[in-house]
């Protein structure tokens, strides 16, 4: 089955999560059918599609268990890289819903890592001239449990503490889907006002 516009069901799943349709259609998730290792069954999945110079290179599909899957063998690179090319800043987060809370919060300049909290980043290696070295800050906005923090130290090491400023959520918030449902869009523009710099070690 191929892959279809977001039905009722699952633009009730995203309005559940502060994401809404209107969202979905620009950044052109779709549902599909797949049969997922996770589980050995045909799921119904969300799918975001990854692209580069606007180019479809990979999809991800995730589906109601959360369960996680990319294309075998194809291109890794960040959600949205190509919507960060020219800004003069931008925000890494852990996941798509994370992601697309900052862009309900009015931030277009946010990408996702295409893998979860991950220690291996050299897919990145692809973008740092093209796509990093000419920013003047960048928010790493990853999840603040355990490999969250180990996400957001490998970030910091590969772009320089000097560019780099952590986002945090606030008590009872891990991630930044969580924050915009607790206390809405304007509290994610403020955790992004008050993101600090990097700790100097020792201090």
């Amino acid at each position: 089955m191929g892959e279809e516009q977001p039905d009722a069901n699952m633009l009730e799943w995203f309005a559940g999560r502060g994401i809404p349709a209107e969202v979905l259609q620009r950044e052109g998730i779709s549902k599909v059918c797949r049969k997922m290792p996770q589980t050995g069954q045909i799921e119904k999945c969300i799918v975001f599609p990854y692209t580069v110079e606007g180019e479809l290179v990979n999809r991800k599909y995730r589906d109601g268990a959360k369960h996680f899957m990319l294309e075998k063998d194809a291109r890794l690179t960040p959600w949205r890289i190509d919507r960060i090319k020219e800004t003069p800043e931008c925000i890494i987060t852990e996941g798509e819903m994370d992601a697309l809370s900052f862009i309900v919060a009015g931030r277009d300049d946010v990408i996702s890592v295409p893998n979860g909290a991950q220690k291996n980043l050299t897919y990145l290696d692809d973008f740092i001239e093209t796509h990093f070295e000419n920013k003047t800050r960048i928010y790493i906005a990853a999840d603040t449990d355990s490999k969250g923090l180990e996400l957001r130290a490998e970030l910091v090491r590969r772009f320089g503490e000097e560019k780099c400023r952590i986002v945090t959520y606030g008590e009872g918030c891990k991630d930044a889907n969580e924050l915009l449902l607790q206390s809405g869009a304007e509290a994610l523009r403020h955790a992004i006002a008050e993101a600090q710099e990097v700790p100097l070690e020792g201090i």
